[in-house]
């Protein structure tokens, strides 16, 4: 009995960690994407489509985003090799890429690593609203690469790899119910809610990207 007992408290105990782990691999991927600070955006970007054109709109951006933040945690490494680009490098480069995108979360600037205004309403004319600028570059932007791209570089086993396959998809699930409901979150949240939302999202992205370029330049010296 007392051997039982002692494999259960090792599993939940295994299983805690295992879940910390995780944790550390999803909130930095979700906090990049930072779905609940699109949706202002989004809002005003399909507000002439029917809740059914929402709905096409969010399913198509939200599996494009993914695919492109998978292959490039598959293929990020493969690819920056081919370009001659050390680990490190891309940790320190990407570390203060990530703080910059950081700064404008924090004081509200209309981010130019994503979208200019010309290219919004030029999308919108097209109304390939899906592609661009929802999926490429607002939910899976050049953060969102650096970031998986970092992370699967960090990774020491599979089963840390796997964990990130994971973290992304479980993210991009949960973007497409935030965007889904978006008007309810609006409604209850309101600007300033969404906003606060994510300033605070915008310190932990700062953290990071500095934890980054320290490893980055660590391993350097």
């Amino acid at each position: 009995m007392v051997w039982m007992s002692w494999i259960v408290l090792n599993f939940i105990i295994q299983t805690f960690f295992k879940m910390l782990s995780f944790l550390e691999i999803f909130i930095p991927i979700f906090v990049i994407v930072d779905s609940p600070g699109l949706v202002p955006v989004y809002l005003g970007m399909t507000e002439k489509y029917s809740e059914k054109r929402r709905k096409e709109i969010v399913n198509l951006a939200v599996i494009v985003a993914a695919g492109i933040a998978l292959m490039f945690a598959l293929l990020g490494n493969y690819i920056f090799g081919f370009l001659g680009v050390s680990i490190n490098a891309l940790e320190i480069s990407g570390g203060i890429l990530l703080f910059l995108i950081a700064v404008e979360m924090l004081f509200g600037i209309k981010s130019k690593t994503t979208h200019s205004e010309e290219q919004e309403k030029e999308s919108l004319e097209k109304e390939n609203v899906a592609i661009f600028p929802l999926a490429i570059p607002l939910l899976t932007g050049p953060g969102a690469i650096t970031t998986v791209i970092m992370l699967m570089n960090l990774s020491e086993t599979l089963e840390e790899k796997m964990m990130i396959i994971l973290a992304i998809i479980l993210v991009f699930i949960i973007t497409k119910f935030v965007l889904n409901k978006s008007e309810i979150l609006l409604k209850h949240l309101g600007i300033t809610g969404l906003q606060v939302l994510t300033r605070i999202m915008g310190i932990v992205v700062a953290a990071i990207a500095v934890e980054f370029v320290i490893k980055g330049v660590e391993t350097i010296v």
